[in-house]
């Protein structure tokens, strides 16, 4: 644990440099002694403290100061550290000042100056009061502390997290901790975003990603090495079980990656990102893309036969256009089909066109007129989509796209 501090303030250097000394040369083997020129800069001594999950054990300030008294800090500063000591220090007598203290914020100390020597006037009165401080004060909790509400399904998350991988936290519910709530308030003024983590080196972090939070507390968030062992413990049933159930999670998480590269891959050649609009297409490899993007509806019971005429040369087209007409075509088809069945695609070609046709299971030809693409460039003016009522695999679509030869 750190050790506690001794807040000092005073507005003159000479007289907080004496205290300081005076105060180190006592007390440095239990206590730190921080010291601030005014009083706002020793309010944020106060709330950097706090967020370092520091304490305060007692505090000696100067009375009359410039911009905020004494008094009014000792105010603000016992809402951080309710336990802390207080201690006034004037220049001369000014009972009105050690009454209105005493009364607004439970003065424990009105010191005079000079305090010389420390051995008799300084240092029996601070004794006795950190004394008293050791015997009844709180001390505050080094780890991570979570500030959220009950209600909070982010907070919960992040406290399942942490509970998983045995990382010890403090639990702060802002709606009962007036304190927790103001540090929510301080590190992250006009907002109010839960949950709000705070560490022991004074940094935090608003609604974190688990990831994030992984590294920020030193947990393993990349492989070390390329491959693992593992060990299974048990030669019984739920041994052998839990064997083959590793197996098979490990066998769908490097068949769900390559999946995710696959569309990836396609999805960069379906959009022809950082290629010119119209441009030399392959237009069996927009086929494929396509049905690559839809592989998830094909999943309920549809099966593709793909019959290409691979000699077909690559066309000038708009690729990117081109490609959303084979997403509705086969997207269509697909919910036609009910989810079932055998959707055949089959390319040719026909006196300098490219015909693309859709068949069913019973190779019934699904468009009512083919598509036509000219192997000369084209402009594609408009595309029309139309779907008519279905009844069961036995159905029609009719799919328009006007070309104009280049």
């Amino acid at each position: 644990m750190a050790k506690p501090a001794i807040l000092i303030v005073d507005d003159e250097p000479q007289v907080l440099n004496a205290v300081e000394r005076d105060l180190k040369a006592h007390y440095r083997s239990e206590y730190r002694v921080v010291k601030a020129l005014s009083g706002q800069e020793a309010l944020e001594s106060v709330q950097e403290l706090q967020r370092r999950a520091g304490v305060v054990a007692l505090f000696l300030v100067d009375q009359r100061m410039p911009g905020m008294s004494g008094t009014e800090f000792l105010q603000k500063a016992r809402d951080y550290f309710p336990e802390a000591r207080k201690v006034l220090l004037t220049a001369y007598a000014d009972t009105n000042a050690a009454i209105e203290s005493i009364n607004q914020v439970g003065l424990d100390y009105y010191l005079m100056k000079p305090w010389d020597p420390p051995e008799e006037n300084l240092y029996p009165v601070l004794d006795d009061l950190l004394s008293d401080w050791k015997a009844s004060a709180t001390l505050p909790y080094e780890g991570i502390q979570i500030a959220g509400t009950l209600w909070s399904a982010g907070s919960h998350a992040i406290k399942d997290f942490l509970v998983r991988n045995q990382i010890p936290y403090k639990w702060l519910d802002i709606e009962k901790d007036p304190q927790a709530k103001r540090m929510v308030e301080e590190v992250q003024p006009g907002q109010f975003e839960l949950p709000v983590l705070f560490f022991p080196d004074g940094t935090h972090l608003i609604q974190p990603a688990m990831r994030a939070l992984a590294e920020k507390i030193g947990l393993q968030t990349r492989p070390a090495k390329p491959f693992y062992d593992l060990a299974i413990v048990g030669a019984g049933p739920a041994g052998l079980a839990a064997e083959a159930e590793t197996q098979r999670l490990l066998d769908e998480i490097h068949q769900g990656a390559g999946r995710i590269a696959d569309i990836v891959k396609a999805l960069k050649s379906y959009a022809y990102l950082d290629q010119a609009p119209q441009q030399e297409i392959d237009l069996h490899e927009g086929l494929e893309n396509t049905l690559v993007i839809l592989r998830h509806k094909l999943k309920q019971g549809v099966e593709v036969v793909s019959e290409f005429d691979r000699t077909i040369p690559d066309i000038a087209a708009y690729g990117s256009e081109l490609n959303q007409v084979w997403t509705n075509l086969i997207d269509n088809a697909i919910d036609a089909m009910q989810g079932e069945g055998r959707l055949t695609l089959r390319t040719r070609q026909t006196d300098g066109w490219v015909e693309v046709l859709l068949f069913n299971m019973n190779d019934t030809e699904i468009c009512a007129c083919q598509e036509h693409i000219a192997l000369e460039p084209v402009v594609v003016i408009n595309r029309l989509f139309i779907t008519n009522d279905t009844n069961d695999t036995n159905f029609k679509k009719k799919i328009m796209i006007f070309v104009l030869k280049g």
